[in-house]
């Protein structure tokens, strides 16, 4: 269904002779009420001029992504502005799963609950069972020795911020259940 509708110029006179403009988009079956409006409120309408719907949904949407963006650039301290800078453009490497991307989000913040559930549970901080450091996404993804043979398996990289920019997801992924994390974080 195609929605009809017609885009308005109003232009509002008060009663200190001041002008003020307003622009919107009116649907047709909504337009007897703007012209009731316009004269109960003694707007003087300019410009009908008839459209498809489909010509403002990109603007609408550019409008509401700036939005979105300006609200998201002023957070403080979210952690995951520094994964995803821009709204709206989370691209995940065609993962299959909701979980993969799920678990792609909480090794690219740190936070799992493998690593992050002894701050609700009052335990102490986890370790490493294999090598007996303190238990976090960094240890697991590059620092634990024992599980060397299967990170090289699928990437080599210096820091975590290679491995999110250079390796595939899916190579992310496939290590994390080689090294039999994955139901864990």
């Amino acid at each position: 269904m195609t929605l009809r509708g017609c885009y308005c110029s109003v232009t509002l006179h008060d009663s200190f002779c001041n002008l003020s403009y307003l622009s919107c988009f009116v649907i047709t079956t909504h337009i007897q009420r703007l012209f009731t409006l316009c004269t109960f409120k003694c707007y003087l309408l300019i410009k009908i001029t008839y459209t498809v719907y489909t010509q403002f949904k990109p603007c609408v949407s550019r409008f509401c992504l700036e939005e979105w963006q300006d609200i998201w650039n002023s957070a403080v301290n979210n952690k995951l502005r520094a994964i995803y800078p821009t709204v709206g453009k989370c691209v995940h490497n065609n993962l299959d799963l909701r979980r993969d991307a799920v678990t792609i989000n909480r090794l690219k913040t740190g936070h799992s609950r493998l690593t992050h559930s002894y701050l609700i549970s009052g335990d102490d901080q986890p370790t490493c069972t294999k090598c007996d450091a303190v238990l976090t996404v960094k240890h697991i993804l590059l620092d634990c020795l024992e599980l060397r043979d299967v990170r090289l398996k699928y990437f080599t990289a210096s820091s975590l911020k290679d491995i999110f920019e250079s390796v595939d997801n899916r190579f992310i992924i496939d290590s994390i259940k080689d090294a039999h994390f994955y139901h864990q974080l």
